[in-house]
């Protein structure tokens, strides 16, 4: 019988061996770690640079040093021979050998919204409606705890009492962002949520390298993706190309043509990514025939939330309306369905709004709910 501490150790020393994918590691993992081990010369046992600077440049003794640092921190190490390793993540082309995670990493549906740390209100503001109606709906939200979207993404989660899992690019004891400690201590305190990454306790993320390789695991955990706010050249461009090579659904909130924060959002509506506008049709998507019960709970739910006393005035209302919404295209969007259904078209051009804004406006509206668009035109749910 193969002693449990022994096919631990064997798996660590695999997962922080340099060149995996060219001594072929990942094509033997249905063998047992350790004679995966066994059939490596010393040569080929040779530690990553990274993990060397930390630890040691032999193997045996980082694992175990890096074993001993998981159990003083209450890191839990999960293998990829382990029946709990997230299958979603195992099915992807190189997955990590071995994860390392802290808090709770649940069994469960998973989606992941990501986007630009140089995030606008606006787009903060559909990302937390967006993690917030996910997470009450079963799914928990995977994003990798930088800052704006992604640091929305988790807030919207946590808010709405649901499960979010951050997946960082150095080790689980290592917060990155600093300024973004009062999220991982959320996390830490949800019994739903927890924080993962490939690398063992006290890596650090000085290497840009590191962030690309986490964008696949935060991907790889999905079912679906969703980029809210993306330019270009960026971190969110990353995880949307893994998306696509993993298989998995890729959705994009439509942005600004102008301005570059949104450029790769575009770019990958032009690609054919799905156009995310309407959270009933997303879920529709994901489970077909399935979803209704839980959207209608959750309806139920929010507007329950909403409900106002029966003796509320006009005046009350408006003022609940404008805090809820705040842009001057919201706004004006729900004055006049006050009265009428809104063509967008003649919208348009009774008002001073750009075609841009006014796709912005609407997709704001639907995803929390009040509006919904037929067509050409726009009316009050």
């Amino acid at each position: 019988m193969v002693n449990m501490t022994d096919r631990l150790k064997s798996a660590v020393i695999l997962s922080i061996i340099s060149t995996p994918s060219k001594l072929g590691l990942w094509n033997e993992v249905t063998l047992p770690p350790g004679e995966i081990l066994r059939g490596l010369n010393p040569v080929q046992r040779k530690v990553q640079e990274i993990i060397k600077q930390k630890y040691s440049g032999d193997t045996d003794k980082v694992s175990d040093l890096i074993i001993e640092s998981c159990i003083r921190k209450k890191i839990r190490i999960i293998t990829i021979w382990d029946s709990d390793y997230p299958q979603m993540l195992k099915e992807i082309h190189n997955p990590p050998l071995v994860l390392y995670s802290s808090g709770n990493i649940r069994e469960s549906r998973m989606i992941s919204i990501v986007g630009t740390r140089n995030s606008d209100v606006k787009s903060e503001e559909i990302t937390r409606k967006i993690s917030g109606r996910a997470s009450l709906m079963g799914f928990t939200v995977v994003s990798g705890m930088a800052s704006g979207i992604d640091r929305n993404a988790h807030l919207g989660a946590l808010t709405a009492g649901g499960g979010t899992i951050a997946v960082l690019p150095g080790g689980t004891d290592m917060v990155y962002p600093y300024k973004n400690s009062d999220i991982y201590r959320m996390i830490s305190e949800s019994q739903f949520s927890g924080v993962v990454s490939e690398y063992p306790p006290g890596i650090g993320t000085a290497q840009k390298w590191t962030f690309a390789r986490r964008n696949r695991i935060i991907s790889g955990l999905s079912e679906a993706v969703i980029v809210v706010q993306a330019p270009l050249k960026s971190g969110a461009m990353i995880t949307a190309r893994y998306a696509v090579e993993q298989n998995r659904d890729l959705y994009v909130c439509p942005g600004n043509a102008f301005d570059d924060n949104y450029s790769g959002c575009n770019e990958l509506i032009k690609q054919g990514a799905s156009l995310f506008s309407d959270m009933n049709d997303f879920f529709t998507e994901l489970s077909p025939g399935s979803e209704s019960p839980g959207i209608q709970s959750f309806e139920k739910r929010e507007s329950k939330n909403l409900e106002k006393p029966a003796t509320q005035t006009a005046r009350e209302t408006e003022i609940f309306v404008t805090e809820e919404f705040t842009g001057k295209v919201e706004l004006k969007i729900i004055e006049e369905l006050k009265t009428t259904e809104i063509v967008i078209d003649e919208f348009l051009r009774r008002n001073n709004f750009s075609a841009d804004e006014m796709n912005q406006g609407i997709t704001v509206l639907e995803i929390a709910g009040y509006i919904s668009r037929k067509g050409s035109r726009l009316c009050k749910l």
